[in-house]
């Protein structure tokens, strides 16, 4: 009965305890739940807060790639200008190089040429520099090799030296050259740029002024030597005719005879020298030097002392503005002195006369060579041929070539000459 009793209270207690388990169960479910949804949320904060600081990380990353972008393109860009400017300074460099009327050659220190423009290849008549040895170019014999080596050896600069050399086409020419070393940067000399002018044509200008001027003073200080003598003479051969007229002893009419011949002579060389010496007028008038030499050619043909030798002519009407008697005097000259170079060695040979234009005889335009096969001229002579009363023939007065020389320089002209002992003379006149 007891027991009975109690049944229901152990019911309710199971109930209670039941009811209990069922609200902390339900109070575990509520903690868990909160506990995994604050972990999540903890978990989604952190996987958020990563997930912004890559981004923070990435967007800084590729605003230091755009920055770096954006460098290299100014880089690029400043990099273009820069081999632009150098690109244009090159070419200015070029251009001017190559426009420039001074030759310039570089040379390395082995003495090789490595660089020139279209002036100095003018200049030394080659296509072709680079390369070549300078020495193969202009000849080591000339003072330009020693110019050269002392500037290679010391850095001793050189400025408008003037030089005589050889060049490799067998030209001879008057060089203006600069020189300066250059510099390796490590107290080293590693060659030398060499400014090369042509004087050539400069230099025989002012030789032919020179000469003009010479000639001028010796006719100003001779002709009233010349004159005294003339008048002095014109008494001798005055009373040595009067003498040789009378009725005398026959050694003294003789010796009269020989005092009035050497007196008309010495006259008439006085007279040359006075034709000479006097200041010269051109009477310039156009003409065809063609038929003027041929004219001369044909004149000395007619001479019954050349009979053995044999003249030539060629040339093309060419017209030319000058004086035609001076010029015909100073062409007979020349024809006369070649027939008369022959007759001592063989009495027969040749002499020919050449007339050409051409474009290539700058400042001239007009050759005319005078050439004979006869005795030739020693290199001795060939200096002193063109100095007043030097002859190396018995009966010649030395005036001949002299004036030649005076009216191809009054035509602005220039006179050369070329001979070898035994084969023959070439005189050349360029007007």
């Amino acid at each position: 009965m007891p027991d009975r009793n109690l049944e229901p209270v152990y019911l309710i207690l199971l109930g209670i305890m039941a009811l209990f388990l069922i609200l902390l169960i339900i109070v575990l479910v509520r903690f868990l739940r909160r506990t995994s949804s604050q972990r999540r949320a903890r978990e989604m904060a952190a996987v958020t807060d990563n997930s912004n600081k890559q981004q923070f990380m990435m967007a800084t990353f590729q605003g230091v790639i755009q920055r770096l972008k954006e460098q290299e393109k100014e880089l690029e860009r400043l990099h273009r200008l820069e081999k632009e400017r150098a690109d244009l300074s090159q070419r200015i460099s070029e251009n001017i190089t190559r426009n420039m009327p001074t030759g310039l050659i570089t040379i390395n220190h082995a003495g090789i040429i490595t660089s020139s423009n279209p002036a100095a290849k003018e200049i030394v008549g080659l296509k072709l520099l680079e390369n070549m040895h300078y020495s193969q170019v202009i000849t080591s014999d000339s003072s330009f090799s020693e110019i050269i080596e002392d500037c290679l050896q010391t850095g001793k600069r050189y400025h408008r030296a003037e030089v005589e050399v050889s060049l490799n086409n067998s030209m001879h020419k008057t060089l203006g050259i600069s020189v300066s070393p250059i510099d390796s940067g490590e107290e080293e000399i590693s060659g030398v740029v060499c400014l090369i002018s042509d004087l050539t044509e400069l230099v025989a200008l002012q030789k032919q002024v020179h000469m003009k001027e010479g000639l001028a003073t010796l006719g100003e200080m001779s002709a009233g030597i010349a004159h005294e003598f003339k008048n002095s003479l014109a008494a001798i051969c005055g009373y040595a005719q009067i003498l040789k007229d009378e009725d005398l002893p026959l050694d003294t009419r003789n010796n009269a005879k020989a005092i009035w011949k050497e007196a008309s002579q010495l006259t008439a060389t006085i007279n040359e020298f006075l034709n000479f010496a006097k200041p010269q007028q051109l009477n310039r008038k156009e003409l065809d030097l063609c038929a003027l030499l041929r004219d001369c050619v044909d004149e000395i043909k007619l001479d019954p002392r050349f009979k053995g030798i044999n003249f030539g002519f060629i040339g093309q009407p060419q017209l030319y503005d000058g004086d035609e008697l001076l010029l015909k005097s100073a062409f007979g000259n020349l024809l006369l002195n070649a027939a008369e170079s022959i007759l001592p060695v063989r009495g027969s040979g040749s002499v020919s006369c050449h007339l050409q234009n051409s474009s290539n005889l700058k400042p001239h335009r007009i050759l005319i060579r005078f050439k004979d096969n006869g005795c030739g001229i020693t290199s001795e002579d060939i200096e002193r041929i063109f100095i007043p009363f030097f002859t190396s023939k018995s009966g010649g007065t030395g005036l001949g070539l002299s004036l030649v020389q005076k009216i191809v320089l009054l035509h602005d002209g220039k006179i050369e000459v070329e001979s070898t002992p035994g084969q023959g003379t070439c005189f050349n006149i360029y007007l």
